[in-house]
């Protein structure tokens, strides 16, 4: 397993980036924000392509 520090010194890009975490992140906070509404549908926004 390569550690965040390895990767800062070695100038490499980290394992999930912004978007990719935006992407795994956004749908649990849009399903909490749901469920203290009683279950209503709420969007979940997109920030764009991932990869």
């Amino acid at each position: 397993m390569v550690t965040v520090p390895c990767r800062l010194l070695e100038q490499r890009p980290p394992s999930v980036d912004v978007h990719h975490a935006l992407a795994y992140t956004a749908p649990g906070i849009v399903g909490i924000h749901s469920a203290l509404k009683g279950g209503d549908w709420l969007k979940i926004p997109d920030f764009g392509p991932v990869g």
